[in-house]
């Protein structure tokens, strides 16, 4: 009997192990992921640039930001080549005036592109 209780303790925690490991590629591959800021003018109106670009701090490379659509605008995404953790500066101009000007620290984990830190949210003046 105290054979038999072994044994089935034993298989008990082999099926808990077995039901916690986890494929690494099933996880990454059902979503995409990006981030997004949200940037409107003082009353609340989306606002609109003749320039939005996000400059890696590291390398100067800069990336033109498009409108997703209102005022939500994509800065990076599971398509963004990026380490660990690198440093970005958002640049906004409008009418040749410098608008937009807030650091931002992006990184990737195994699977997505992830924001460490940086405003979700700018309202300009």
């Amino acid at each position: 009997m105290e054979q038999l209780l072994k044994k089935f303790g034993l298989i008990v925690l082999l099926g808990i192990a077995i039901v916690s490991c986890k494929d690494d590629d099933q996880a990454c591959t059902e979503e995409f992921k990006s981030i997004t800021v949200v940037i409107q003018n003082f009353d609340g109106s989306p606002a609109s640039f003749d320039e939005l670009i996000l400059i890696n701090q590291n390398t100067n490379d800069s990336t033109d930001i498009t409108n997703n659509g209102g005022d939500v605008f994509t800065l990076v995404d599971d398509n963004t080549p990026l380490g660990a953790s690198e440093e970005f500066l958002l640049r906004g101009i409008q009418g040749g005036i410098l608008v937009v000007s807030e650091p931002y620290i992006f990184g990737r984990d195994d699977c997505h592109v992830m924001k460490i830190a940086g405003k979700s949210k700018i309202t300009l003046d």
